[in-house]
């Protein structure tokens, strides 16, 4: 006999449960286990249990059924499929009669593909040139041309010059941009507002009878800044054409722009223009002040 670890003796426990080898036991019939049900002796105890394999029950009284024997067995479906309603039925939908579609001729395969082809969305028709303006329709007897310009405060402090594209779009109205594109967009382009057109434009110069535009010089400049004329000519030095235009203020004349080319039939274009569009403006004025001291 095995010794408990608190000093009792396992083997002559007294058990609580009627033993298999009791009188009881030996007087009631052993038949066979139910269906299922699987005999095992406890080690330790030295009694018989069982266990059910399928519904995994283990039990120390002698089963004398199956733990399946009172459920009821699934209702299986029918191997025959119920009947559809029939068509003469009022719930059945009445579908209509389809009538096998005849072949188009030749002629009627010819008609539609002609008309599939002359259709806009099978093949488009080329765009028109209405509507569409190029850069020499929008400059056609408007007086333009390309240089170099100062036209910022901040280019005026700091003596840089700037390339440009300058153009009259009135008689007395000299509009500057940074390139040709620019002109373009400002002009033809639906989608611009009123303040990117206003960015597009970099100067807006008014020509009146207050303007005044200096004669031609020359100078020779390297990186922006004059150089002196005692100092030896390089690659990187430019003899530069360049006149200043200005207009008289409250405060006295100020200067509001200045242009240069190394072109100077170029340059001459602009001042011309620039000096002639002056001397227009200020002929009415000067009638005013001959006629009222006469």
């Amino acid at each position: 006999a095995s010794a408990d670890p608190f000093g009792t003796s396992t083997a002559f426990a007294p058990s609580n449960e009627a033993s298999p080898w009791s009188g009881d036991s030996l007087a009631k019939p052993r038949g066979p286990l139910p269906n299922g049900y699987v005999a095992h002796v406890d080690p330790v105890t030295g009694r018989e249990y069982y266990h059910h394999t399928a519904t995994g029950r283990t039990t120390w009284d002698r089963p004398t059924e199956s733990p399946n024997a009172n459920r009821s067995e699934p209702q299986q479906p029918p191997a025959v499929a119920p009947a559809r309603p029939s068509a003469r039925s009022p719930s059945a939908p009445r579908l209509p009669t389809l009538e096998p579609l005849a072949q188009p001729t030749v002629h009627e395969s010819e008609q539609l593909r002609a008309s599939v082809e002359s259709a806009s969305y099978w093949s488009p028709k080329p765009k028109s040139s209405q509507g569409v303006v190029s850069l020499s329709t929008l400059l056609n007897g408007k007086l333009h041309g390309e240089c170099m310009a100062r036209i910022s405060s901040r280019t005026l402090l700091m003596k840089d010059w700037k390339s440009c594209f300058w153009v009259f779009d009135e008689p007395s109205v000299l509009i500057v941009f940074r390139e040709r594109a620019h002109y373009l967009d400002f002009c033809a382009n639906p989608y611009l507002n009123s303040e990117e057109k206003e960015y597009l434009a970099k100067k807006k110069f008014d020509i009146t009878f207050s303007s005044s535009c200096s004669t031609i010089t020359q100078k020779r400049y390297r990186g922006g800044l004059r150089l002196t004329r005692g100092r030896a000519s390089d690659s990187s030095e430019l003899n530069l054409y360049h006149f200043t235009v200005g207009e008289q203020r409250d405060y006295g004349p100020a200067t509001v722009a200045k242009f240069a080319s190394t072109s100077l039939p170029a340059l001459e274009t602009l001042r011309g223009a620039i000096a002639s569009r002056i001397a227009n403006a200020r002929k009415p004025a000067r009638q005013d002040y001959l006629a009222t001291n006469q």
